[in-house]
């Protein structure tokens, strides 16, 4: 738990300290792991706790931030996955949406009674305007990763596991339903395709990164305002292949960073 913790850290130092592209974010050929997360990954070995970047076998899913074992973990419950938190993370995180309802909007909960899967009762949402805003672009983003379990493993199906008694268990084995159209119509139905949605997305994407940048740098939010300010920024990322480190001196150089 501890290595996926500091996997993303790891990614992001590797990607300042070397001048690479912001578009490993979204994915890449390698990763970055240590003894530990080689092993998990099924990776070939690593000596030791350093993070090292080590390619990826050409049949591999993984790279970028949302095929990271520790995002998996992070948006899922102790024993479940959570669609929801998956998506949402990626729409605030990655786009860098703003996706809370507003105060005055009266949100009223779905009735879910007679639903027997999480796709079931999570798309009972999408049928109620006050939901559907959100949930039509939270959920595809979250169940494109329901092959991943809640500490990232890769399963075919999921598997429920009901207490018949004190000594006896009952498993069952429930095929995983993944596919959903995003608000523009696009399908995603598991990582590679999700994957490939973020990267035709690419602009949006690291503009909203780039953002998330300048938060921090400023100690604030952004705002529309600051429209502008990260439209310059990605444009000198761009003339530099999207280079985290040229985004980071574009953003100290810029007049709004000396009127902090």
């Amino acid at each position: 738990v501890d290595s996926m913790g500091r996997e993303g850290r790891e990614l992001f130092r590797h990607l300042l300290e070397n001048d690479l592209s912001m578009e490993h974010f979204i994915d890449s050929d390698f990763v970055m792991v240590n003894d530990r997360l080689a092993r998990f990954y099924g990776l070939p070995a690593v000596k030791g706790d350093a993070f090292v970047p080590v390619k990826l076998p050409q049949e591999s899913e993984r790279g970028g931030l949302v095929a990271q074992a520790g995002f998996l973990k992070l948006t899922s419950t102790d024993f479940a996955t959570s669609p929801i938190h998956r998506g949402a993370w990626i729409l605030k995180n990655l786009y860098n949406e703003h996706i809370e309802p507003p105060a005055d909007v009266v949100i009223n909960e779905p009735d879910i009674r007679g639903t027997t899967t999480i796709r079931e009762a999570i798309l009972k949402h999408q049928e109620l305007e006050s939901c559907s805003r959100c949930h039509s672009k939270i959920d595809p983003l979250g169940f494109a990763l329901e092959y991943y379990d809640p500490v990232g493993r890769k399963r075919p199906e999921y598997r429920h596991v009901e207490v018949l008694s004190k000594n006896k268990l009952k498993f069952t084995n429930v095929p995983i339903e993944s596919a959903m159209k995003l608000p523009d119509g696009r399908e995603v139905r598991d990582l590679p395709t999700l994957k490939a949605a973020l990267m035709a997305d690419k602009e949006h994407i690291l503009k909203g990164i780039i953002g998330k940048l300048i938060s921090y740098a400023h100690g604030r939010e952004v705002t529309l305002a600051d429209g502008p300010y990260i439209d310059a920024i990605y444009e000198a990322s761009k003339s530099h292949n999207y280079s985290l480190r040229a985004a980071i001196e574009a953003i100290v150089a810029h007049p709004e960073f000396g009127r902090k």
